[in-house]
């Protein structure tokens, strides 16, 4: 169910981002997708399966459309003799601190599952990831006067 549920929201994130970007930009578009995320994994903390597999959904969503915006912004920001090491970093940082995560959660969640201060961790990295988007982002964002 999970998988189906993400795989469907990422799909829909296709479909969703270019809209999403034209209207508010890519920069805002981000910054939505992560405080939407974070507000989503909040809403998962209860642990109950129906709301679990609808943040699924949703978390499938926001990280695809997340992932559509770096990537294009590798691809429009990136010089062309270094875009392939960019993305090589990229996906290297993106699937260690996959595996990482997936392991430490295997060592730290209880035998029942019930850990939902994992939950709202992940709600705190997005939050994280939003400030860290926001400082970087504006730098490379052009300064204009009223």
């Amino acid at each position: 169910m999970f998988f189906a549920a993400s795989g469907l929201g990422s799909f829909l994130a296709t479909l969703l981002t270019p809209p999403a970007v034209r209207r508010w930009g890519r920069y805002a578009a981000v910054n939505g997708a992560l405080v939407a995320a974070a507000l989503i994994e909040l809403a998962g903390a209860g642990l109950t399966l129906p709301v679990m597999v609808a943040c699924s959904f949703f978390l499938g969503v926001t990280g695809q459309m997340i992932k559509l915006c770096a990537d294009s912004a590798m691809q429009m920001d990136v010089d062309d003799a270094l875009r392939g090491h960019v993305f090589a970093v990229q996906d290297a940082l993106f699937w260690v601190s996959f595996i990482v995560s997936i392991t430490v959660a295997a060592m730290l969640i209880p035998a029942d599952g019930q850990a939902p201060a994992f939950v709202m961790f992940g709600s705190a990295l997005y939050l994280a990831g939003l400030a860290v988007h926001s400082v970087i982002g504006r730098r490379g964002r052009p300064v204009t006067s009223r």
